[in-house]
């Protein structure tokens, strides 16, 4: 099942190893040029071409916030098309499609493919369609990676060169998906890979969702003792730091529930 009802990051720009916030390096705007962009799009202005990345930063949290509020339905995560209007799940879908289209770099192209295999997993049902988008993603994240350790493209790289938390966000669920279909071997290596990535950025919310997904496999073979320990750390941390949904899911976890099924299995218990 779709493991998106563990807390997504915040922003795609959050703490990433190379792309960063829009207005982190690579030669983008300081803050407050995009804040003025912010202002001017609020006034219904248009973001003018030399800062075009920015407007189109702008209407990526667009869809983002529509995403979110299509997902979450009264403060839960409640995934498919049921009871929502589908002339807005399509505009969602349209949204992200001109996105990919009008992306000035292959990162933020490859957050647009990210954000429609979300709506084709999470809000269309479509879990057939979603990997395909997921994949595109990873190989936006991918691209150019020795760029971002300086190796490429002049120093510290650019857009261009790699984005680890898309990285992370792709495998993340395509682990999901190699998860669904009996794969624990591959989804292991992608949900590992995808913990050090978060833990690389700085995601340390993340990285605690990622582990508990580590401990879903653990559990899965059999080693219930390392998932009881793994899990244990996972809600100790979780406390600590005020997470109170991932403290909660750990929490479940250790008192049998799968934090990987379908919300209505998840309260149950089942």
């Amino acid at each position: 099942m779709p493991v998106s009802h563990c807390p997504p990051p915040k922003s795609p720009w959050r703490a990433t190893g190379s792309a960063g916030p829009p207005w982190r390096g690579h030669g983008s705007p300081p803050p407050r040029k995009f804040v003025e962009v912010l202002v001017e799009s609020l006034d219904g202005k248009l973001a003018d071409e030399a800062h075009s990345d920015i407007g189109w930063d702008l209407d990526f949290l667009r869809l983002r916030h529509g995403y979110l509020g299509q997902v979450r339905v009264d403060g839960a995560f409640r995934a498919g098309p049921d009871d929502k209007d589908p002339d807005a799940l399509d505009a969602l879908r349209t949204h992200a499609e001109r996105l990919r289209g009008g992306a000035p770099d292959d990162v933020r192209r490859g957050w647009a493919e990210m954000y429609l295999g979300l709506v084709a997993d999470n809000l269309f049902a479509e879990r057939d369609l979603a990997p395909g988008h997921y994949e595109a993603a990873l190989r936006a994240g991918e691209a150019s990676e020795a760029g971002a350790t300086g190796e490429a493209g002049g120093a510290g790289g650019s857009h261009d060169s790699g984005d680890n938390l898309l990285v992370r966000e792709a495998l993340r669920h395509l682990g999901d998906h190699d998860h669904d279909h009996g794969d624990h071997a591959r989804a292991r290596e992608r949900w590992s890979r995808a913990t050090e990535l978060g833990a690389r950025a700085g995601t340390v919310p993340g990285t605690l969702s990622q582990q508990l997904l580590l401990a879903v496999l653990a559990r899965d073979a059999g080693d219930e003792a390392r998932a009881v320990a793994l899990v244990g750390e996972i809600a100790r941390w979780a406390g600590a730091i005020g997470a109170v949904t991932i403290e909660t899911q750990a929490r479940g976890f250790l008192a049998g529930v799968d934090p990987t099924a379908a919300p209505a299995a998840a309260e149950s218990g089942s």
